[in-house]
């Protein structure tokens, strides 16, 4: 879908578009860990994240299960559209 896109002049919109479904996914694992809040069968939660009211050990340990996230959101990207970024340092880095 990306390479279809990639004309002489508008090679921008492939990368736009590749870009909005990273950021995309990235915003759902967030979304995910603020609702989610990492609960323990469904019952309690551990590090819960409130306006004006979170600590700054559960702000830490969802800032850490957030970098996580990012790094298998970047290595499914490069993964999944291996074809698309052939020649850039992200699939010399995750693709072998």
């Amino acid at each position: 879908m990306f390479i279809g896109m990639e004309h002489p002049g508008v090679s921008f919109i492939g990368t736009t578009i590749y870009s909005a479904f990273v950021i995309y996914l990235l915003v759902c694992c967030i979304k995910g860990n603020v609702i989610f809040g990492l609960r323990f069968f469904f019952c309690c939660r551990v590090h819960p994240i409130k306006k004006d009211n979170t600590p700054m050990s559960s702000m830490l340990f969802n800032v850490c299960l957030i970098l996580l996230c990012s790094v298998s959101v970047t290595l499914f990207s490069a993964n999944a559209f291996s074809m698309y970024a052939r020649l850039s340092d992200i699939n010399n880095m995750f693709v072998v």
